[in-house]
């Protein structure tokens, strides 16, 4: 699909259900595809040849993970997206592709015939994962990738309300592209949002906001974590003078979402009682905080939904996309922000940050 190509599935997606020409909000999506297998099976007995499990395969079920999961989980809340990453000339890409078209998930995937399509088998039984295997080679050619996004795709940016990068650090999201990426960003003035993975914070430099999990946030300062949020509120003011960022959003797990920016913070704790799998909460958290800010929410109506969603998805088995009616009942899309007409959060809305 060349730049024209691409452009045309845009303006066809802008089209309402209804027939409107009115643009609907456009999230672009860059970042580690990653297909999620759950291999499900019953333990029959130990191993006679070493102390294992000898596990019956019972079915197998595929997801959409990383940079996919990101997309599912906007795509479901009503947005026109594009997603781009790298997969790479096997089955495991062709599954994603399906799945993809089956959620109407508008993609624009670089193949990579050196190294395989990034995937994580789990192994399932009872519910329990007994372990974890992980297909992934770090052999994308950077400038290669760069030279075909960069002429098909980040030319288009200006087409965009907001761009999410969702950086798995499995390669290919190198400082070049990324440096690409934020400066046109930057210079259309579109919203960039990273879900960072690197140890380094300064390589997203002038990134909109981050969104680091506890231990990311941590690993990037070089100190062990504490529950102290004033150690935390000032460190992460340090990186967001450092590296020119708004804010800085904060999973932690079972504890809820710490948002900083220069001169406010607030801890929105998690209402959830039982956490039974946080894989893919940070994918969530990202994708309705970004939903949220391109509709009209406040920040800290942003925040609220984002911590509510993951409450949601970690309250669950496996990785599970955000649905809309768990967020907002049966209220239609285009009235959303009616449900914030009353509110008395912090009146901080995107358009001014």
């Amino acid at each position: 699909m060349n730049k024209s190509q691409l452009l045309k599935s845009l303006n066809h997606l802008s089209l309402n259900q209804n027939g409107s020409t009115k643009r609907k909000t456009r999230i672009l999506i860059i970042g580690d595809i990653i297909l999620d297998k759950y291999f499900i099976g019953e333990i029959m007995r130990i191993s006679p040849e070493a102390p294992v499990p000898v596990v019956k395969y019972k079915h197998m079920t595929y997801n959409l993970g990383g940079a996919g999961n990101v997309a599912f989980n906007v795509a479901n809340l009503g947005i026109d997206i594009l997603l781009v990453g790298v997969v790479g000339k096997d089955d495991d890409a062709k599954i994603l592709r399906e799945l993809m078209h089956k959620e109407s998930i508008n993609c624009y995937l670089v193949e990579d015939q050196k190294c395989p399509t990034i995937s994580k088998t789990r192994v399932i039984c009872q519910k329990q994962q007994i372990c974890r295997l992980d297909i992934e080679e770090k052999g994308i050619e950077s400038n290669k990738f760069q030279n075909i996004v960069k002429d098909n795709v980040l030319s288009l940016i200006n087409e965009f309300d907001l761009v999410i990068i969702s950086d798995y650090d499995k390669g290919f999201l190198q400082k070049d592209i990324l440096r690409s990426i934020i400066d046109i960003s930057n210079y259309y003035s579109i919203p960039i949002i990273i879900d960072p993975k690197k140890k380094d914070f300064s390589i997203y430099h002038g990134a909109t906001f981050l969104t680091p999990n506890e231990k990311e946030f941590f690993h990037a300062i070089g100190k062990e974590i504490t529950e102290d949020l004033e150690i935390v509120k000032k460190e992460a003011n340090v990186l967001l003078k450092n590296n020119d960022f708004k804010a800085l959003l904060i999973t932690r797990g079972s504890k809820g979402i710490f948002w900083v920016e220069p001169e406010y913070s607030i801890n929105v704790p998690t209402t959830v009682k039982e956490v039974f799998d946080v894989a893919g909460a940070g994918d969530t958290v990202i994708a309705v905080f970004s939903y949220a800010i391109t509709n009209g929410f406040s920040i800290e109506e942003s925040i609220n939904l984002a911590n509510k969603a993951a409450g949601i998805v970690i309250n669950s088995f496996g990785v599970n996309p955000i649905k809309y009616n768990e967020l907002f009942g049966n209220t239609p899309l285009a009235n959303s922000q009616e449900l914030n007409s009353n509110s008395k959060s912090k009146d901080v809305i995107f358009e001014n940050l």
